[in-house]
């Protein structure tokens, strides 16, 4: 799938439309100050650096949207693997990582420790 920043086409006009701003926090210098996220105009606090979100409600209201992009992906006899996991994991974690992480829990089963061994990562 495909992260759901807010400067991507589609994204952006869809929060510009709802009177949201797409920025990054700036100093007093105007020098930008991490990524790029979803703000009430006007305001800069609480800016959300990504555009689909299920709990952040005041967003909502200026773009940020709670549906999903669904993808439809045919699972293979050789896919043993499946991870779903949210910004929290994919913005800190390569896909590398994360399966080097989980490897060693394929043969156990065990589910649990694997996403217990992830988050704690």
């Amino acid at each position: 799938s495909r992260d759901h920043k807010p400067d991507i086409p589609g994204e952006f006009e869809r929060i510009i439309k709802c009177n949201g701003k797409v920025d990054a926090k700036r100093d007093l210098n105007g020098k930008t100050i991490g990524s790029i996220r979803v703000w009430k105009k006007g305001c800069d606090l609480l800016g959300l650096s990504m555009s689909r979100s299920l709990g952040d409600q005041m967003l909502h209201q200026f773009g940020v949207s709670s549906e999903p992009d669904i993808c439809l992906f045919e699972l293979r006899q050789n896919d043993k693997i499946l991870v779903i996991a949210s910004d929290g994991v994919w913005e800190v974690l390569s896909n590398d990582r994360v399966i080097e992480i989980v490897s060693p829990f394929l043969e156990s089963s065990n589910a649990v420790d694997a996403c217990e061994t992830l988050v704690n990562e």
